[in-house]
């Protein structure tokens, strides 16, 4: 097994239900809380963690945002909670989950990687996204109205600002803040959205599970090769009538589908 290396952090968690353990980890600006309904579900048959990744949530803020030092942070937490797990990751928390299995297999019992390929990424809105909440003064505004009228003209898309504004929080005689570390979001965005050809000399041969939203475009056919060249097991499923988020839109077809695999 490749020990973790570098500067890890030690993730926040929420945690439901017991038995084998089962970890969660969400997309770039997204929480552990927003994984609660599916987390309740899992924690019928897992003892389940719904994990905030570095620079999110109540997780501390920490240098760096590359895939290997989110898996490390990952493979730590796997280590502390006592392994195999199985994980469960979404968008970028899904390219944290395939690093954590191609780096620290004998970690990983079983994982499930949701809307998201092992490609590189060109173009985000989150470039636009993270300018927009830098540039909100905090100062001037006393409640997450305020902000979401504030973020309009940058982020149109009603669905999307309340998404994002859940990472707003408020504390009582300091105001309103930001929980995640948006500058070193902004800065290590490249990062965030390249998965780079070096890993591609990893590969796990375990059966693993790609769930894409029909309506979803992360996972094609054109990206199978490169998956299959990571992960010679992989098999697929796709939920229909969902988008990229799948488990919030179908929750229940979600479930199913990776419930029936963790089972299987």
């Amino acid at each position: 097994m490749t020990a973790p290396t570098g500067t890890t952090v030690t993730l926040a968690f929420d945690e439901v239900g017991s038995g084998p353990p089962l970890l969660i980890l969400h997309g770039l600006l997204g929480q552990a809380r927003n994984w609660a309904s599916q987390a309740k579900l899992f924690g019928q048959h897992y003892r389940t963690l719904a994990v905030d990744l570095r620079n999110h949530g109540r997780s501390p803020w920490g240098p760096g945002m590359t895939y290997e030092d989110m898996a490390a942070d990952v493979a730590a937490l796997a280590e502390a909670v006592g392994p195999p797990v199985r994980i469960v990751g979404h968008s970028m928390g899904g390219k944290v989950t395939m690093v954590t299995a191609l780096k620290y297999p004998e970690l990983v019992e079983k994982a499930v990687v949701v809307d998201i390929s092992a490609i590189r990424h060109e173009h985000s809105p989150f470039y636009g996204y993270l300018e927009a909440m830098l540039a909100l003064d905090l100062n001037s505004i006393t409640r997450r109205g305020q902000a979401d009228r504030l973020l309009r003209d940058a982020i149109s898309s009603d669905a999307e600002r309340a998404f994002l504004l859940l990472n707003l929080a408020a504390e009582a005689d300091k105001g309103l803040r930001w929980k995640p570390n948006l500058q070193e979001l902004y800065d290590r965005l490249a990062d965030i959205l390249d998965w780079p050809d070096h890993l591609f000399d990893y590969q796990n041969p375990d059966p693993i599970l790609f769930v894409a939203g029909g309506n979803s475009s992360y996972i094609q056919d054109a990206h199978k090769p490169a998956i299959q060249r990571l992960f010679p097991q992989a098999t697929y499923a796709t939920i229909p009538d969902a988008g990229h988020w799948v488990h919030a839109e179908q929750p229940q077809a979600f479930y199913r589908a990776v419930a029936d695999f963790l089972a299987d």
